[in-house]
């Protein structure tokens, strides 16, 4: 995820824990990402590899990933800011 202070503080686990959906904006990397400043790929080079083994994208993997972790976790892709998500209704 773009800013892991959810994983790294424990929110996630805590929503996993209590049956709580978690919806992550940016999940891959936002707006950093589309203009080429930040690369999954390149960040991460054993998820490159499984992604490759596997033979599908670094993306589809790291959602993967995180989906698997966190089966609360809702990703919005796309969608690098809360003010893009305000049409959303869980």
């Amino acid at each position: 995820m773009r800013d892991r202070g959810a994983e790294t503080s424990g929110v996630l686990d805590y929503c996993l824990r209590h049956q709580i959906a978690f919806i992550a904006h940016g999940a891959l990397g936002g707006l950093d990402a589309r203009r080429g400043k930040k690369d999954i790929a390149r960040s991460f080079p054993r998820l490159k590899k499984v992604a490759e083994e596997k033979k599908v994208s670094t993306h589809a993997a790291a959602l993967a990933l995180m989906r698997h972790r966190w089966p609360n976790l809702i990703h919005i892709t796309g969608s690098s800011t809360c003010a893009l998500l305000s049409c959303v209704h869980v």
